[in-house]
């Protein structure tokens, strides 16, 4: 479920930054990212369980999801401030961008 969180919140600031003449192009990459990628890594995955073991497996994909939420929370400050800057610019009138 939280992952459904996840990519809401995604789908949502990639709407809110893109430019409108982008937007459907953005989408779609998001799209393909999510829905695309995650076959290669269940074949990862089911090729890693059968060389060495479910139990490994699984210790090593929550190692490596460790790992990615460390060196996320390093870069979120400031990708927030980025992110919020972003969003802000967007509903300006035009002309009124720094």
């Amino acid at each position: 479920m939280t992952e459904f969180y996840a990519i809401t919140a995604a789908n949502t600031l990639i709407q809110a930054m893109s430019p409108d003449a982008m937007r459907g192009r953005a989408i779609s990459i998001l799209s393909m990212l999510i829905l695309g990628v995650s076959p290669f890594g269940a074949l990862m995955a089911g090729i890693l369980a059968q060389h060495l073991g479910p139990s490994l497996t699984v210790s090593i994909g929550g190692l490596a999801c460790i790992a990615g939420a460390i060196l996320c929370s390093v870069d979120l400050p400031a990708l927030t401030v980025k992110g919020r800057q972003l969003i802000v610019a967007s509903f300006m009138p035009a002309g009124m961008h720094r």
